[in-house]
């Protein structure tokens, strides 16, 4: 009997030697996917502009597609959301690779209307 459990004691640390070796070296080894930084700062610049705060908190489409398209470079096509609920979804994204840019505008001094701009951009 003494034996016995000597060998099953034997038989778990093999077990759990050849499990550690298992995560150490095969699982490690995988690549993790790696969260790439947008080229651009859109949004971090112009979030400071007074004219362009304005004109997301009163959803001027005009006003924003001109300053957008002033400040992208041409090599870019975006699409952008302005919603207050941040998990809105924007249907027409290409099957590439799109940089996604969000701010929330949280409204002027007198009046809180959160809104959140996302911008969506990609390469030509």
């Amino acid at each position: 009997m003494d034996r016995r459990a000597y060998i099953r004691t034997m038989e778990a640390f093999i077990a759990i030697i050849i499990t550690l070796i298992f995560i150490v070296f095969i699982l490690a080894r995988q690549n993790t996917a790696e969260v790439e930084r947008s080229p651009l700062d859109i949004l971090g610049a112009v979030s400071q502009d007074d004219a362009f705060r304005n004109c997301v908190l009163g959803r001027d489409v005009a006003c924003i597609n001109g300053t957008l398209e002033g400040i992208m470079p041409n090599r870019y096509e975006y699409l952008y959301n302005l919603s207050a609920d941040p998990r809105t979804v924007l249907q027409g994204l290409p099957a590439q690779r799109v940089f996604v840019e969000s701010y929330l505008f949280a409204g002027n001094d007198s009046d809180y209307d959160p809104v959140v701009m996302r911008l969506f951009y990609w390469q030509r």
